[in-house]
């Protein structure tokens, strides 16, 4: 088989496990148990690329397909490898969906734009409506503070926390203005991210096929305006139900919404190509592709 088939880091609880789609969308990459040694900047050797800091260190070593494996002595450095290796391949997609689930699209690319291509809503006002609103209500903070299973384990807090360092610690080794991608170079967008905006963008990922499909009506919702003084109206009878009108009229409502924020239809697992369909003859993994490659939450890298 050969290397292209996307990488994986283990986590070993059920909290984790109902997170894992999420995680696999930030990037993935093969843990490895090693003791590396310590080191105050990047570098380059045989075994791979060495990065470290702010207490992380991790070893990133790429195969002939450009697949990251990652080695660390912790969790945090798991993480930290994780982060800059992906970085160094998609910064700029991640860059723009953390401006977008901060809800500040608006602010950048103005009010009327269209959102991202993974983003809800059909403008950007309606995308950073929803988002602020989320934020706002505390939910993903609220999950956070549970303690393992029903939130986080140490563990994975850990390798959340160096993912973000490691994003950090690429962006800040490039520069905004030197980064390689035209579609986010010098722009004023870019910036650190904090951990929290990772979790944001997990929980983001398991409403996808959710809240995020009615994001217009959540964003522009207003409350009834009051009914004028009518006669007491004459009670339904049991041959003439209501509900079966109020859940036609609620799906009228949805169908719309639903539909404009339609994308391309997803997938899971992977594709499996035999001998039979590949040009050197040889069976072939291909990524995972749950999410269309031209999004950003598409697999890694």
């Amino acid at each position: 088989m050969r290397e292209t088939e996307q990488p994986t880091v283990r986590h070993d609880t059920s909290w984790a496990r109902r997170l894992a789609s999420g995680l696999a969308v930030l990037c993935t990459a093969t843990a490895l148990a090693a003791v590396l040694p310590a080191s105050s900047a990047t570098a380059a050797g045989p075994g791979g690329q060495a990065v470290s800091g702010h207490g992380y260190t991790a070893q990133i070593r790429r195969t002939e397909y450009g697949v990251p494996h990652i080695q660390a002595h912790d969790f945090g450095g798991l993480g930290y490898g994780y982060g800059y290796a992906f970085a160094q391949d998609n910064l700029c997609q991640l860059a723009d969906q953390v401006v977008t689930l901060r809800g500040d699209r608006s602010r950048y690319f103005g009010p009327t734009g269209a959102p991202s291509a993974d983003s809800p809503g059909t403008s950007n006002l309606v995308s950073d409506t929803y988002y602020q609103s989320l934020r706002q209500g505390g939910t993903v903070q609220r999950l956070l503070d549970r303690p393992a299973p029903l939130g986080p384990t140490d563990q994975l807090r850990k390798v959340v926390d160096g993912y973000a360092a490691g994003y950090n610690r690429y962006l800040h080794d490039t520069g905004v203005a030197n980064l390689p991608d035209a579609n986010c170079k010098g722009k004023p967008w870019v910036g650190p991210i904090t951990s929290q905006d990772i979790w944001n963008l997990v929980y983001d990922v398991n409403t996808n096929a959710g809240d995020a499909g009615i994001a217009d009506l959540i964003a522009t919702a207003t409350p009834p305006t009051p009914a004028a003084p009518t006669t007491p109206a004459t009670p339904a009878t049991p041959s003439a139900p209501a509900a079966p009108a109020a859940r036609a009229a609620l799906k009228a409502l949805v169908a719309p919404a639903a539909a404009s924020s339609a994308g391309p239809e997803l997938g899971s697992n992977a594709w499996a190509l035999g001998r039979d369909a590949t040009q050197n003859h040889d069976g072939t993994l291909l990524r995972y592709p749950g999410y269309t490659q031209p999004t950003q939450q598409r697999g890694f890298p």
